[in-house]
């Protein structure tokens, strides 16, 4: 048996055991789960295209990101403080001279 990182990483003895029980409850497995079963229609109605990407269905999470006016002031203040080191570094190598 394979550890769960092993799994993640190869599904092959899942997809083995599971093709023992595609006439039972290896069916209802959602295409989101690491193996599952495509109908022969699907596979036909695809030309036979048996890329992955074309039956997984992939679930994307929600991603909240800050509103443009925020993160154009938090630049605002990195590019602040950029130009004052700038300054800062500019003095120092102005009074080595």
């Amino acid at each position: 048996m394979l550890s769960e990182a092993e799994h993640t990483k190869n599904n092959l003895p899942d997809v083995l055991a599971r093709r023992g029980q595609r006439h039972s409850s290896a069916l209802q497995r959602s295409r989101t789960d690491q193996s599952f079963f495509v109908p022969k229609a699907d596979i036909a109605g695809n030309d036979h295209d048996l890329s992955i990407n074309r039956c997984k269905e992939v679930v994307h999470a929600a991603r909240e990101h800050l509103p443009p006016q925020e993160i154009l002031a938090k630049l605002a203040v990195l590019e602040a403080e950029i130009a004052s080191g700038m300054k800062a570094l500019e003095a120092m190598l102005s009074q080595e001279a």
